[in-house]
């Protein structure tokens, strides 16, 4: 998936074996993001396969900070700490 707008924050990636494996799924055909709206973090999926569905699902800010970490999206840790601030929502 592409980036709509800069609240969407893709997976980090590494090569094996020619593929791309996915820092958040562990596997070159599941993938993941994050996208921040209004004060809510949302958690996607997909796979490559085909007939799959695609999801998303609500997840807390500390779900969302170690998801962060774990992609290095290192410069995104500030809305959470923004967030911390504010009741959370979801």
């Amino acid at each position: 998936m592409d980036a709509p707008d800069p609240n969407w924050f893709a997976e980090a990636t590494t090569c094996a074996a020619g593929n791309a494996v996915s820092f958040a799924t562990g596997t070159s055909d599941e993938h993941e993001a994050l996208q921040h709206v209004a004060g809510t973090w949302l958690l996607w999926h997909w796979t490559d396969l085909t007939g799959a569905v695609s999801t998303a699902r609500p997840v807390d800010q500390a779900t969302a900070r170690v998801w962060l970490l774990r992609n290095e999206h290192f410069e995104a840790l500030g809305e959470i700490e923004r967030d911390l601030g504010a009741p959370e929502r979801g």
